[in-house]
């Protein structure tokens, strides 16, 4: 409360009207004004106290406000009291991130590490091999020398059969070199299947893949690809609240070409591995959520190594399946790529 009845009466006007009596508030009546509204009231009609509006006259501390002004303050500075929790809980929220941010970035700096150790092993074991092949193409190339000059002196002081089998011997030895060769190739080609796929699943590390997402009949591309995204949005925040904005997806796509009669898988880059973790950790939340989300499926974008191994551990869990005759467990692929395994799961009834 503050009343500014000081400087009404310095200014000696009498035109304004009591907001309670809708009679003028004189300069020398006990008038007090709303520090929102400006409306002047008799101290008397706001059932003030003589000695209450004289502590309000001698306050510059203080402030007043009319009744209706007082409820519609009461109402904002519980909104403001919200926002403030709100503005906590995000803060908190965003130094969570920070954190996973970080590890995330030291976990893949330590997978990076890694691959590196593995290719500059992987090189050393090929340096290796390929010395012994040079080494046994040398021997060989050798040994060739001589048997050719043998086979030369002999041809002329022996009989034709044994230049037969001498060059039965150059054979084998040519054989023998080629195998080597063979063997050389065969390990440069799984050095760069095994580096490719490495350098593939890093590049993979942050999609996600979303099954049965409707597909929209707008004409134009982009009117589609908005909708796709504004759908991933309401998924990502609505159902798994995981507080993302658009900024947090890099890209979104279907994968293949499009068809009337099926829903095309959709691709969804992520720009951090943190709302990848985020998303997969709170799939439970889908169980729960309104039909259109209900047969969403999401899945790890798998290499093609990766796939080959997962169809392998399908087909493993339906044959234990098929196997267990007792009819209590499920089994199931579980894990995430390059660490999956088959579960035994107890059902429930």
């Amino acid at each position: 409360m503050a009343s500014r009845k000081s400087s009404y009466n310095e200014q000696e006007k009498d035109g304004d009207k009591c907001g309670q009596c809708s009679k003028v508030v004189g300069s020398k009546d006990n008038g007090i004004g709303c520090d929102i509204c400006e409306r002047w009231f008799h101290a008397a009609c706001v059932d003030m106290s003589e000695e209450v509006y004289k502590v309000a006259c001698q306050s510059e501390l203080l402030h007043w406000f009319c009744g209706s002004c007082n409820a519609a303050a009461l109402k904002t500075l519980k909104a403001v009291s919200r926002l403030h929790d709100k503005v906590e809980k995000i803060e908190e929220r965003m130094a969570n991130m920070q954190r996973d941010t970080e590890k995330a970035m030291q976990e893949f700096k330590g997978s990076i590490a890694t691959v590196e150790v593995q290719l500059n092993k992987q090189t050393a074991d090929f340096n290796d091999v390929k010395a012994v092949a040079d080494a046994q193409m040398t021997t060989n190339s050798t040994e060739i020398n001589l048997l050719m000059a043998k086979v030369n002196e002999i041809s002329n002081q022996q009989p034709i059969q044994w230049k037969d089998i001498v060059q039965q011997q150059v054979t084998e030895s040519l054989a023998q070199v080629n195998d080597n060769i063979q063997i050389v190739q065969t390990t440069l080609q799984e050095t760069r299947a095994q580096a490719a796929d490495q350098r593939d699943k890093e590049s993979r590390r942050n999609n996600i893949i979303i099954y049965g997402v409707p597909e929209s009949d707008e004409a134009r591309a982009e009117n589609r690809n908005k909708e796709d995204v504004d759908f991933c949005m309401l998924l990502f925040n609505n159902v798994l609240n995981t507080g993302m904005v658009e900024d947090d997806v890099t890209n979104v796509f279907r994968l293949g070409k499009r068809n009337s009669d099926t829903r095309r898988p959709l691709m969804v880059q992520l720009a951090s591995y943190t709302f990848k973790n985020l998303i997969m950790e709170n799939l439970y939340r889908l169980k729960h959520a309104e039909e259109k989300f209900k047969r969403v499926v999401i899945a790890h974008d798998m290499t093609k190594m990766e796939r080959t191994e997962c169809k392998r551990l399908v087909e493993e869990a339906k044959s234990l399946a098929s196997e267990d005759r007792s009819g209590e467990y499920l089994y199931r692929v579980r894990g995430p790529p390059g660490d999956m395994r088959v579960l035994k799961i107890r059902r429930r009834y």
